[in-house]
């Protein structure tokens, strides 16, 4: 299941946070400024020396472990320009 959040989304949801948990008041213009950090793997495939990349008995890329690294990155959230993905999975009984 893919869901779907634009930016003013995550600030609303946010600033309700901070209001329910912290009793925080936040203005828009306090928000303006808001960066989020991410992670992700960037993954390199171990290759031949003539560049071509090595491929297991079922056709698929092998993953040189050595070499794919953790990424950290960030972000401005832009109430109408940013958009958020979120993936779920189904449960081991197929339940969504």
């Amino acid at each position: 299941m893919r869901i779907e959040l634009s930016g003013w989304q995550v600030r609303d949801a946010i600033r309700h946070y901070l209001e329910v948990n912290h009793g925080l008041d936040i203005q828009d213009e306090d928000m303006e400024e808001m960066e989020h950090e991410f992670m992700y793997r960037s993954i390199a495939y171990k290759k031949h020396k003539n560049g071509k990349v090595i491929k297991d008995e079922n056709g698929r890329m092998i993953v040189d472990e050595e070499n794919t690294r953790t990424v950290c990155s960030s972000a401005f959230v832009d109430e109408y320009k940013s958009t958020f993905h979120f993936y779920l999975l189904p449960t081991q009984g197929g339940e969504r």
